[in-house]
């Protein structure tokens, strides 16, 4: 799906409407392409083979770099990707922080 700021999709690949979906309808996908978006964390957790083409994306270390469908073992990344979940009353009181220096 094209980004909200920029809705231009590609020429010749469907998009969906951006309007009509807060997160994206993986119905019937055999791999979503994703350059940094939170799009392709959900797509990897769905299950969906994911290519990412920006280093910078949450996903990038299990997700593929060109068109092939790969779906890597993400065990160890989605256990990393939950330990960086925090609550806003677990970042005010301290919890997160001492828990991020191995303190707790």
């Amino acid at each position: 799906r094209p980004h909200p700021l920029r809705p231009v999709g590609l020429p010749g690949i469907p998009t969906q409407d951006t309007q009509a979906h807060k997160e994206p309808d993986f119905t019937d996908c055999g791999l979503a392409v994703t350059i940094s978006s939170n799009s392709g964390v959900l797509s990897v957790l769905s299950g969906i083979p994911t290519v990412a083409l920006d280093d910078r994306s949450m996903a990038w270390g299990v997700t593929a770099r060109d068109y092939e469908a790969v779906t890597p073992d993400r065990t160890q990344w989605a256990h990393h990707l939950a330990w960086k979940q925090w609550t806003r009353d677990e970042i005010a009181n301290g919890d997160a922080w001492d828990a991020l220096k191995g303190l707790s």
